[in-house]
């Protein structure tokens, strides 16, 4: 129903000046739709503007403005002195008839001698996906905000440790990288041992339907608040560690445009998010170890050492 819908204002987009699209005229018959069956104008009679959807129509008489046909075919042996727009259907010009213009969209036209067309026929094969299309965009923007207000999120509870496992991705590159296959690789087989027990059923299951998702996507997280980290820095900007919100909100924001581009689109996307989890383990394997996230941090060349200073000579 709303597809037809959208076809239906498609064609009435093709056909109907705006000043007119609705208008009622002096004929007989004035604005006339017909849906889930056919419309017959004989000869004699004349109507305004007809719309036929999920019908066939039979035109012998005088139509002022446009005839519109969806989901159905159209024979035409009169006079149409606007346009005829048939979506989805095949159109018949019986000798004799007049129209002024024709448009035909994933159908056929069938013009027997004798019929005139004032400005030519139009005929397109195309399909027509607004719905489709405007759902996927929808769905795109929904994810995009809930994936920014995640990360935002992620920064005011967690900073440190988000800005911290985001450096972890380039400072330990080859550590990350080995975090993520042993994440990846590890706790799937983890999970499949556990399927041996009854017991261990539900464990498995918690492993591969709850813990790697939610692992992914904290990593698709740290590996924006990364790209934004990085962008921001080249372009002279200061982040600051403890609540990096402009460095998640840009990053995400590009993450989630990658993701559009064809073929490696989600393929990087995924790459990003394995990657920030590798991080993220490194980061948790340290902090199990009592190091803390920020033990792998390097004193700077030529610092002093912890301890009293030295007395002056």
């Amino acid at each position: 129903m709303l597809r037809r819908l959208a076809l239906l204002v498609f064609a009435l987009a093709l056909a109907l000046p705006p000043a007119v699209a609705f208008a009622d005229d002096n004929g007989d018959r004035g604005f006339v739709l017909r849906t889930n069956g056919p419309f017959t104008l004989d000869a004699g009679e004349s109507a305004g503007t007809v719309i036929v959807v999920r019908g066939d129509a039979f035109i012998g008489g005088t139509i002022e403005h446009a005839l519109i046909v969806v989901d159905g075919s159209a024979v035409v042996g009169g006079l149409v002195k606007g346009n005829v727009v048939v979506v989805r259907g095949d159109l018949t010009l019986e000798s004799g008839s007049h129209v002024n213009r024709v448009t035909i969209i994933n159908g056929k036209v069938t013009r027997e001698a004798g019929a005139t067309v004032d400005q030519g026929i139009n005929q397109r094969g195309f399909r027509l996906n607004f719905l489709s299309v405007a759902f996927f965009w929808f769905l795109w923007f929904s994810m995009t905000v809930a994936v920014v207000l995640a990360g935002l999120l992620f920064a005011a509870v967690g900073g440190r440790q988000f800005s911290t496992s985001a450096e972890v991705m380039t400072r330990e590159a080859a550590l990350s990288i080995l975090g993520a296959v042993v994440v990846w690789i590890g706790l799937p087989i983890v999970a499949v041992v556990a399927f041996v027990t009854v017991v261990g059923i539900p464990f498995g299951l918690a492993l591969l339907l709850l813990a790697l998702p939610v692992l992914w996507f904290l990593g698709y997280l740290v590996a924006g608040a990364k790209l934004g980290d990085a962008l921001l820095r080249a372009a002279g900007r200061s982040v600051p560690d403890d609540h990096p919100y402009l460095a998640v909100l840009v990053g995400l924001a590009l993450l989630q445009l990658v993701v559009l581009l064809p073929v490696v689109g989600w393929a990087l996307a995924v790459l990003a998010g394995l990657w920030g989890s590798g991080a993220l383990a490194v980061i948790a394997f340290r902090a199990w170890r009592g190091q803390g996230g920020e033990a792998a941090t390097a004193p700077p060349a030529g610092a002093a050492s912890a301890g009293p200073p030295s007395p002056a000579p």
